[in-house]
């Protein structure tokens, strides 16, 4: 399953649905139609270094 070139989520999950051993473990697979985003502002007690390091890797909202 390693690779040494990125892989896409789709061949990744292929790839898992592969694995025998995983079988037993894997209660279900569905597969979902894809919607936007709804954002969340940072909440009031959550640690500023918190968002400041998010918001330095690109996360300028929470998401769900």
């Amino acid at each position: 399953m390693l690779a040494n070139r990125p892989v896409s989520a789709e061949e990744t999950i292929e790839t898992l649905l592969e694995e025998a051993w995983l079988e037993e473990l894997t209660a279900a697979h569905r597969i979902i139609d894809p919607r936007p985003p709804r954002y969340a502002p940072w909440p009031d007690d959550l640690d500023p270094r918190l968002i400041d390091a998010l918001r330095s890797r690109g996360v300028e909202a929470l998401w769900t």
